[in-house]
């Protein structure tokens, strides 16, 4: 295979051959490389070196949790003719959740995916930090083991430090004059990662307000416990027990049709014309019989 460059570790001397570009982030570019031996890993290249060895140091503190990539080394070299530092990760065989929504998946596995999120991101939250920078492309569904994943770990700070990472989109202080700092900005933030995936659209702040979105789910086909779950974590009804624990009982419940009353009114509507008719024939008959 013809590689596009060659990096050669300055202190740890480890030759990393690059295959190709995978990404691109607000910090550098993320490529897959192999060594000498064809492991395959991914490479995170970055100029600033203090976002990047903050990274480094989140990826191995939260190393215990399996939704996220292993991060081995963390050095400096030469990239594209550029002088660069670096960090050597797992290579996770896999796609965005962007891309892999594509595939126009059920309103359950969609609330799946997205408890499983929370789990995910209560475990980072439960030791004192917050993940800042949620958005689709930054959560990836493992093909070859069928998991979720979740990389780029510059946007992660200790709860109540300023926040240096973010997405608009997801991120509760684009939204809202005085933003809530707690487990609910978390909340608001895995919210709008499902009002996306529902939607197959991102909203902007620039353009949409959290009124306009509601007034979307209020007027949609969703069932009315979706619509009330959707809402609530909008305008900050829910910390994250809530949330999980609103999201397994829709799950368990299988609430994912039309609202229950919309569906009761069609009902009736139905069967109630079916008996009109019936009546009819049977009246139409005896008047034509005892005519």
């Amino acid at each position: 295979m013809k590689y596009i460059d060659v990096v050669k570790g300055k202190w740890n001397k480890n030759i990393y051959y690059v295959e190709n570009c995978i990404g691109q982030g607000s910090v550098g570019y993320v490529y897959k490389v192999v060594n000498k031996r064809g492991e395959k890993f991914a490479l995170k290249s970055s100029e600033d070196l203090i976002s990047l060895t903050k990274e480094y140091k989140m990826l191995n503190k939260f190393s215990y949790i399996s939704a996220i990539p292993k991060a081995y080394e963390l050095d400096d070299g030469y990239i594209q003719g550029k002088n660069i530092h670096f960090i050597i990760m797992e290579y996770i065989e896999g796609i965005s959740l962007k891309k892999y929504l594509l595939n126009n998946i059920s309103i359950k596995k969609t609330l799946s995916i997205i408890l499983i999120i929370t789990e995910i991101f209560q475990q980072i939250y439960d030791s004192g930090y917050i993940y800042w920078d949620i958005k689709l492309e930054n959560i990836l569904v493992d093909r070859i083991n069928m998991s979720i994943r979740v990389i780029d770990f510059g946007g992660v700070s200790k709860i109540g430090q300023s926040i240096k990472e973010y997405t608009p989109t997801y991120n509760i202080h684009c939204w809202r004059d005085k933003p809530y700092y707690d487990d609910k900005s978390l909340i608001f933030s895995i919210n709008m990662i499902l009002i996306s995936l529902l939607y197959n659209k991102e909203f902007n702040p620039l353009t949409n307000s959290i009124q306009d979105i509601i007034y979307k789910i209020k007027t949609s086909d969703f069932n009315d416990g979706i619509k009330k779950l959707l809402i609530n974590g909008l305008i900050g009804d829910y910390n994250i027990e809530k949330y999980k624990y609103t999201v397994k009982k829709i799950i368990q419940k299988n609430m994912f049709s039309k609202s229950k009353y919309c569906s009761n009114w069609i009902d009736a509507l139905y069967w109630g014309s079916i008996g009109m008719f019936i009546f009819f024939i049977i009246f139409t008959v005896k008047m034509y019989i005892f005519k």
